[in-house]
């Protein structure tokens, strides 16, 4: 079995194209793309140089933009196997002319093994370590191969390793009952209604309904921000999470192609290359090589031509340092891109990289109040009970009152009192448009409403209510018993002594809302807000960002719940809060809570020190070097060895941030 990985795969409709059109060749018959893990199988020991010719035109015939990499099990292997023995070769060259010798031509060898991902590089290193060997200068062409080839390798094997990490390794089958047992069949076979067995610690490859079985749902390396919790007979099992228990069987409710898996991993494949900036690291990183080779080109004509002239070496010493930091921009940027994932461990999904410069830019912060920072419906904060009736018997009759009417107040009313109602306890029940409810309820008469309701019936109500918002007062045979308080109201996560801007790391925040200018202050009080508008509609809401836009002229980001205003908003970052993260969205950024943004701007101004720590460390070793090989004579050698210990700093950052 021969395995590539397919990189720039980004639709499943161009896997399955591609997997056509590579069958279509007697040669490639059997072969297999996976569209989750990226892999190409083909079911031969051995592919010709012909063969491979023509695999690679027909993937780029599918689509140019693809890259296939030949995944060999025993290269890195044996790549640092090679390196090794020439590292070895190159210490005892001190000692020994023998081993000078061996290890000039293993470091000749080294140039044209896999690590190399250039091989045009390999050509003048080639003739300068032939020019220094040749003129009797054996260990500076043996250290020149040594320095050249530990940057190769060190930036393949940090290159493996992250690969290899952010490989999805998924099986492309799953159990299917067929006659009287259970066999392997690829998912893509699998059709809607059809039942399948998960086994425990598998993957749900599939949305299905539970029919059978008792487990345990947890996150998986596809879905990290899944919360653990109990299945039960009948429920929604999304794909991508982790069945922790027993055996399980699933009717399936959508096929492979419209699965939650293939939904999220064709959103990120498809934004993930958005950024400009990523195109731009490529060129600094393919040049980057070249660079140094042209320094050390420098150091051999000077150290020939003006061998006591150092100042015109180091004329050429800045050149390097200015070309050389793009290899460290590519190796932040990865951690950026690493970010990015972890991230999705607390419920934040970045449509791309861009979005972390646009969070760096940012000055201000609107959020839409309903449903964002408030629970956008009627809730029922407050119940004043003015009789001798115990407040949960006096919620009681209320949501009996209430449980016929379909009105936001009715509906706050009952979501307060959260049990199931008897109906057959209600009698002569009466719903009276604009004025409230009237039933009789075990015996009792029972009145539901505003004060002309119960004026209407001889009651009187004896307290002077001043309170923000509706008020729906309660009589109990004709005894005025109390009333109860109903408005929007903050989400409990707000709901403390600290103001909004400490809990979530923001320092300038405006705020509109649909409410009235009574109950949206009463609310911003509680945030500690002051700069919010009231009483807006959505096109009003639109245009208050618009004009925010115009007359600030800062970089600001709008944060909602609504799909529709952000579609229309002219935002320059769009924030989205969404219970469960969903895929198909115009939202630069998907959070499950409000919380999440505290984590977000965290990470990106750790994400920021890291960086700029570690491009001002290469800077300061470099310069430290060149001023040692000015004024202490040192080899201009060490210059290149200072190249290693940002790349291992970058290195360690990366792992330990990992996801």
């Amino acid at each position: 079995m021969r395995r590539f990985l397919l990189k720039n795969l980004k639709t499943l409709q161009e896997a399955e194209q591609l997997e056509t059109a590579l069958r279509e060749n007697k040669k490639l018959e059997g072969c297999r793309v996976h569209y989750v893990s990226s892999l190409l199988e083909i079911p031969v020991e051995k592919l010709s140089r012909k063969e491979r010719k023509e695999l690679m035109y027909i993937v780029h015939k599918v689509n140019p933009e693809i890259e296939v990499e030949y995944q060999n099990q025993y290269g890195m292997l044996f790549d640092t196997c090679f390196f090794l023995l020439f590292l070895l070769c190159c210490l005892f060259s001190i000692w020994s002319h023998l081993f000078s010798i061996l290890a000039f031509f293993l470091g000749i060898i080294a140039l044209w093994i896999p690590f190399h991902k250039n091989q045009l590089q390999a050509i003048p290193v080639f003739f300068i370590s032939l020019v220094y060997f040749f003129f009797h200068k054996e260990q500076t062409s043996i250290l020149f191969l040594l320095c050249y080839h530990m940057i190769c390798y060190l930036e393949t094997l940090f290159f493996y390793f992250v690969q290899k990490h952010n490989h999805i390794s998924w099986s492309e089958f799953t159990n299917k009952k067929q006659e009287k047992y259970v066999v392997k069949v690829p998912i893509k076979e699998i059709q809607v209604d059809d039942v399948i067995y998960i086994k425990k610690n598998e993957i749900v490859p599939l949305d299905g309904i539970l029919l059978d079985g008792k487990s345990r749902l947890g996150p998986s390396f596809l879905i990290p921000w899944a919360s653990s919790q109990q299945t039960k007979i009948h429920m929604e099992i999304k794909s991508g999470v982790r069945n922790l228990g027993g055996v399980i069987a699933l009717q399936v409710i959508h096929d492979y192609a419209h699965s939650r898996i293939v939904n999220m991993l064709e959103y990120e494949r498809n934004h993930s290359e958005e950024n400009p900036l990523d195109k731009k690291i490529k060129r600094i990183f393919t040049i980057d090589r070249w660079i140094l080779v042209l320094v050390f080109l420098c150091m051999i004509f000077y150290e020939y031509t003006y061998p006591q002239d150092r100042n015109l070496f180091l004329f050429f010493l800045p050149l390097f340092l200015l070309f050389s930091t793009g290899k460290l921009f590519s190796l932040s940027h990865l951690l950026w891109k690493n970010e990015r994932k972890r991230l999705r461990t607390y419920g934040i999904l970045m449509r791309n990289l861009a979005s972390f410069a646009k969070l760096r830019r940012l000055k201000t912060w609107i959020f839409d109040l309903e449903q964002t920072l408030s629970y956008g419906k009627p809730v029922v904060p407050k119940i004043v009970n003015e009789t001798r009736y115990p407040e949960e018997e006096l919620l009681y009759y209320a949501a009996c009152c209430e449980e016929y009417s379909i009105t936001p107040v009715a509906m706050a009313i009952k979501h307060r009192y959260g049990k199931r109602i008897d109906t057959s306890k209600i009698k002569q029940y009466q719903e009276f448009p604009g004025l409230g409810v009237k039933a009789e309820i075990e015996d009792h008469l029972i009145c539901v409403g505003n004060e002309n309701l119960l004026t209407k019936y001889g009651i009187w109500i004896d307290t002077k209510v001043e309170e923000i918002g509706t008020v729906l007062h309660v009589a109990i045979d004709k005894e005025y018993a109390g009333y109860f308080v109903i408005h929007d109201e903050i989400k409990e996560e707000f709901q403390n002594q600290l103001p909004i801007r400490k809990q979530l790391g923001l320092k300038n925040i405006k705020i509109l809302s649909s409410e009235s200018e009574e109950i949206g202050t009463y609310l911003c009080r509680q945030l500690e807000v002051k700069d919010a508008l009231f009483h807006l509609s959505f096109s009003d809401k639109r245009r208050a960002i618009e004009r925010y836009a115009f007359e600030e002229k800062k970089s600001y980001a709008f944060v909602s719940t609504n799909e529709s205003l952000l579609q229309t908003a002219s935002a320059h970052l769009k924030i989205m809060v969404v219970d469960t993260l969903s895929w198909d969205t115009s939202a630069d950024i998907l959070v499950q809570d409000c919380s999440s943004l505290k984590v977000l701007k965290k990470s990106v101004r750790t994400l920021r020190l890291i960086t700029w720590f570690g491009i001002s460390l290469f800077v300061l070793l470099q310069l430290f070097s060149i001023l040692a090989y000015y004024f202490f004579h040192l080899s201009p050698y060490c210059f290149f060895l200072t190249y290693f210990i940002p790349e291992i700093y970058y290195i360690c950052c990366y792992f330990l941030r990992r996801a």
